[in-house]
């Protein structure tokens, strides 16, 4: 698609948007499907929650993923464990174009790559990344910080990863080998994650993540197709663009300081080498979005505390090593000026 044609632009863009909507129609469909034998009622009420009617399951009108947000929200105040059941019974059509393209991929490698490559299509609260950790292949949620306080839904959407790897691998992998962490504790409902996961769980994990033997990867995925993916990889460039827009040095920079690996907040000469850029770049692309590396690192810092004393039993103390303060007082000093209030506050509040 040129950028030089104003209307291919605006037709990429309403492409993008139809393919978006269809996506989110699919996974209310999911949520309509297990809502009916509990409480059908209460799916009206979670459309309702995301300005939407009845009609809209049968395509008329876009529906935005922040709708289908809100919908999955307000059926989670009814049946907490509903994200983990609506996502358990994922199928790879329920992601459309995307979904087609990697069930013909010739490689798991391949398919997580086109999944994380479109992943803006699919959900605008997180983005996914693949790496390998050692013997293990990592697929981890790194969550946009404006939907912190949402971490464990977002968290048990890891169910639909886990059932989309399993398709794709089909029998020639034992599914006892993925090991699913995630980054808040354990719920009341945790007994339904041994019925939806089939291997290990770990709570008040570092990241909310999927791991699994990185072999895998290298594995032919059971549906692959090889003319199929070809065509499949050519519908989504020209449907959904070559990539999502760039994303703006500032949400760059938040991303890698979320998902950064321990404790360690890493240097400005670090983040701008682990960006392939030199340090003098990223200072002139911050400054261009009115910020700088030292604001947006005390940002981070002040949101995941703000979500570590309301959603985990953490102390202070624990708080401020996992955000790199050497003490509990340098820590409890920067919250109080950046909120107005104590640590302590925010947790009894």
């Amino acid at each position: 698609m040129s950028n030089d044609n104003p209307a291919a632009a605006a037709d990429g863009l309403a492409s993008r948007a139809q393919e978006e909507s269809r996506i989110a129609v699919s996974w209310l469909k999911r949520l309509e499907s297990v809502l009916a034998e509990r409480d059908p009622a209460l799916f009206i009420d979670a459309l309702n929650a995301g300005g939407l009617s009845p009609t809209a399951l049968t395509g008329a009108g876009l529906v935005r993923l922040e709708q289908l947000d809100a919908a999955q929200l307000r059926a989670r105040e009814g049946y907490p464990d509903i994200t983990l059941r609506m996502y358990q019974a994922a199928d790879l059509l329920d992601m459309g174009l995307i979904g087609y393209a990697m069930a013909s991929s010739g490689t798991i490698r391949r398919a997580f790559e086109i999944a994380i490559r479109y992943h803006d299509v699919t959900s605008d609260r997180y983005q996914l990344e693949l790496f390998l950790d050692g013997p293990e292949a990592v697929v981890r949620q790194v969550p946009f910080l404006e939907h912190i306080d949402q971490y464990q839904d977002m968290g048990e959407e890891l169910a639909g990863v886990v059932k989309i790897l399993q398709t794709l691998l089909g029998p020639q992998a034992d599914p006892a080998s993925i090991r699913v962490d995630f980054a808040y504790p354990a719920p009341d409902h945790a007994n339904v994650y041994a019925d939806v996961f089939p291997g290990p769980t770990r709570f008040e994990a570092e990241h909310s993540e999927v791991r699994f033997p990185s072999a895998w990867l290298d594995l032919a995925v059971t549906t692959a197709n090889q003319s199929t993916s070809e065509v499949c990889a050519a519908m989504c460039e020209r449907v959904l663009g070559a990539s999502s827009a760039e994303a703006s040095a500032r949400d760059v920079v938040k991303r890698l300081l979320v998902s950064r690996a321990g404790r360690e907040i890493p240097s400005l000469e670090d983040a701008a080498d682990t960006l392939r850029m030199s340090v003098s770049q990223l200072r002139k692309r911050l400054y261009r979005e009115d910020t700088s590396y030292k604001e947006i690192v005390l940002e981070v810092r002040m949101t995941l505390a703000q979500h570590y004393l309301e959603a985990t039993t953490l102390s202070v103390q624990e708080i401020a090593y996992l955000l790199d303060y050497s003490q509990a007082a340098p820590f409890s000093r920067a919250f109080k000026a950046y909120f107005g209030y104590p640590p302590q506050a925010a947790r009894a509040a």
